[in-house]
C-alpha cells in the first residue's frame, strides 16, 4: 500500500468523502471524513467533534474540512 506523501501529486486524481452525524436529543454533532486516491485506496481521514450544533451545519464544517485537508495536502 502506497503512502500519501509516495504518490505523484501532479497525477493523483483524489476523492473526498464527508459525513456530519447529529444526535437531534442532545443537539450534538461531528463531523468526519477521508480522502482516497483514484482506485478506492485511503490516504488520509479526519474526525472533530462540534458540540452543539444542528444537522446542516454538521454537514457543511464536513464538507469545509475535507475541501481544506485536500487543499492542503495539495491534491486536486
Amino acid at each position: 500500500m502506497a503512502q500519501a506523501s509516495s504518490i505523484e501529486r501532479d497525477t493523483l486524481k483524489a476523492k473526498v468523502n464527508v459525513d456530519g452525524p447529529y444526535r437531534k436529543a442532545s443537539s450534538s454533532a461531528a463531523c468526519r471524513g477521508l480522502i482516497r486516491d483514484h482506485i478506492g485506496r485511503f490516504i488520509k481521514g479526519f474526525s472533530t467533534n462540534l458540540g452543539c450544533c444542528n444537522a446542516l451545519w454538521a454537514k457543511l464544517w464536513a464538507l469545509y474540512k475535507g475541501i481544506q485537508l485536500a487543499w492542503d495536502m495539495h491534491l486536486n
